[in-house]
């Protein structure tokens, strides 16, 4: 298996040619999170398709300089990517993986590692639909039974500075209608939302802000559902506070 020690060398060339500038700060540090918790999932917010990126080279970056390069991650790609030619090698470099993997399977085998990081996008293809200067909904919320049953945290890392990197059109409810060949989770997102968001060529980001925090589930006495919006009202928060907390240097 790949160690963050083993992407680095693909991460740094593109974390400084995305990210000019750049902030991260973590509660409590990154270090002592790492070296307290053998496992973790962590969840990134996906502000536009392609936002996922610079957010994954800073972090993986900042855990491999402050020692821990001898992790291991393990991304979790949408089926859709293992099915198309063009980016399936991507896929199976990223998740680490041959195929896509159900939720058993896939809770076997990050179970089953130390120094292990499952890293997960709760809103998914939801990035697709409505304003990126929101978190989204989510798509799933298994990641967080997930956590319950393995017994980890989840590090919550929201970013801003990627934002223009896609472009919401409105989209009139009149003509989703009108398109019948759309898929019904399509047709469900453009009805709520009102906006469909196109990715945009990436340029150069200026200042590119992250935070994280250690969040520990529980779903003894509330529902997947209550402690998944519960979390994402958190991630809301604190994408909210890098709008207009300190910026980068």
């Amino acid at each position: 298996m790949r160690t963050l020690d083993d992407f680095r060398t693909v991460f740094v060339p593109i974390r400084d040619r995305l990210i000019q500038s750049s902030s991260l700060e973590c509660q409590p540090e990154l270090q002592e999170i790492l070296a307290q918790n053998t496992r973790l999932i962590v969840a990134l917010n996906h502000s536009t398709p392609l936002s996922w990126v610079p957010a994954m080279c800073l972090l993986a970056t900042a855990a491999v300089e402050c020692g821990h390069g001898d992790r291991v991650p393990m991304v979790i790609a949408h089926r859709f990517f293992f099915s198309m030619p063009g980016l399936r090698a991507l896929a199976k470099y990223i998740s680490q993986s041959e195929r896509p993997l159900n939720f058993d399977e896939l809770v076997e085998t990050f179970a089953g590692r130390e120094r292990c990081d499952l890293i997960v996008f709760p809103e998914g293809s939801n990035c697709f639909f409505g304003d990126p200067k929101q978190i989204r909904e989510f798509r799933s919320p298994k990641f967080i039974e997930i956590a319950v049953r393995v017994g980890c945290p989840i590090l919550l890392s929201v970013h801003r500075g990627s934002e223009d990197w896609a472009k919401a059109v409105s989209i009139p409810a009149g003509l989703v209608g009108a398109l019948k060949f759309l898929l019904e989770s399509v047709r469900r997102m453009l009805l709520q939302t009102g906006l469909l968001t196109l990715p945009l060529l990436p340029k150069p980001i200026a200042k590119f802000r992250m935070q994280c925090e250690l969040f520990m589930p529980s779903i003894n006495d509330s529902s997947v559902a209550a402690e998944a919006d519960r979390l994402h009202a958190r991630m809301q928060e604190m994408f909210e506070h890098l709008n207009s907390g300190p910026k980068a240097d």
